[in-house]
C-alpha cells in the first residue's frame, strides 16, 4: 500500500463562494437554504464558511439590510398614493390594528345574554299586546276575486 505524499491535499477541493452571486441572492431575503441551493453547495458548506469567516455572514446580513431598507423606502413612496399600501405600513411598521376590543364592567367580558333576554321578552310582550288588539279583516267570499 502505498502512502500519501506529504504535501499532497486530502479530500476534495475547497468550495470556491461566488460572493457577488451570495449578496445578490441574500438582497432577495433567500434563506440559507435557497443560497446555498442557487450558488451550488451544500447547507452544511454554507454554515461552515458562515461560522468560519464572520466577513461572510455580515456580507449577508448587510445585503438583506440594505435591501430591506430600499423597498421600505418603495413602500413610502407608494404609500403616498395609494391608501391601501399605507394601511398595510401602518398595521406592520407601527402597529396599528383594525381590531376594536370592548370590554365590559372592570375590563371582563360584556354580558351580552342579559340584555337579549330582556329585549326579547320586551319585543314578545309587544306582540301579545298588538295581537291582542287587532283584528282580522274578514274572509274572502270563495266565489269572488279579490
Amino acid at each position: 500500500m502505498t502512502q500519501p505524499k506529504p504535501d499532497a491535499e486530502l479530500g476534495r477541493p475547497p468550495f470556491e463562494f461566488d460572493l457577488d452571486l451570495v449578496r445578490k441572492t441574500a438582497e432577495t431575503f433567500a434563506t440559507y437554504e435557497e443560497i446555498a441551493f442557487i450558488i451550488g453547495c451544500s447547507i452544511s458548506t454554507l454554515q461552515r464558511k458562515r461560522q468560519e469567516d464572520p466577513a461572510f455572514e455580515h456580507m449577508i446580513q448587510h445585503a438583506r439590510a440594505v435591501e430591506k431598507v430600499s423597498f421600505r423606502r418603495d413602500l413610502m413612496k407608494m404609500a403616498r398614493k395609494d391608501p391601501s399600501v399605507a394601511r398595510f405600513m401602518a398595521k406592520n411598521l407601527l402597529g396599528y390594528s383594525d381590531k376594536v376590543e370592548h370590554s365590559g364592567p372592570d375590563g371582563g367580558p360584556i354580558d351580552l345574554r342579559v340584555q337579549a333576554a330582556e329585549d326579547f321578552d320586551s319585543a314578545m310582550d309587544s306582540l301579545v299586546e298588538r295581537a291582542a288588539t287587532t283584528t282580522l279583516p274578514p274572509e274572502p267570499d270563495a266565489g269572488s276575486e279579490g
